[in-house]
């Protein structure tokens, strides 16, 4: 019978999957009106849902057309759209309840240079719930042999 290594690979590919990328939620609440996290860090891979706790919520991105760029919206998502009393380029979802499973499902993509957020709001309630994801670009990696013009220490002489 002949080894495999599909066992191993899987389990590395699960590991190196979840230190990549994280799940994040953003709830809406009520008493008192919040979205909970108001803000939250994201990079790229992650993937973050936006559902309700209870009440008449839905969410509204300040800029979508900017924001598309950034999240790739998830099948299941509620229909995003221009909604009454929102000027564009605002769009987001109609106003649910608790019933639905989550109002937007994204995976954030490649973020570029320059933008660091993506402001949000309910729909219902747009004075009263303002949040944002807060965009992190991955650091490059530190270069260990920064330094390698240094001159060498001396070494000490033999005692005689």
């Amino acid at each position: 019978m002949k080894p495999t290594i599909l066992p191993f690979a899987i389990a590395l590919f699960s590991s190196l999957a979840s230190v990549v990328a994280d799940e994040k939620t953003i709830v809406a609440r009520t008493n008192p009106l919040r979205w909970e996290p108001k803000e939250i860090s994201v990079k790229a891979g992650d993937v973050v849902i936006w559902k309700i706790d209870q009440g008449f919520h839905g969410v509204i991105f300040s800029d979508f057309d900017t924001a598309k760029g950034v999240l790739q919206i998830e099948q299941g998502s509620l229909p995003i759209a221009k909604q009454p009393s929102f000027d564009l380029p605002a769009q987001g979802t109609a106003v649910k309840d608790s019933t639905v499973p989550f109002l937007v499902k994204a995976t954030i993509r490649d973020i570029p240079s320059g933008m660091t957020e993506i402001p949000f709001v309910c729909t219902m309630h747009p004075d009263d719930m303002i949040g944002r994801l807060i965009l992190k670009v991955d650091a490059s990696p530190v270069d260990t042999k920064a330094n390698t013009h240094a001159s060498p220490s001396p070494s000490p002489e033999p005692s005689k």
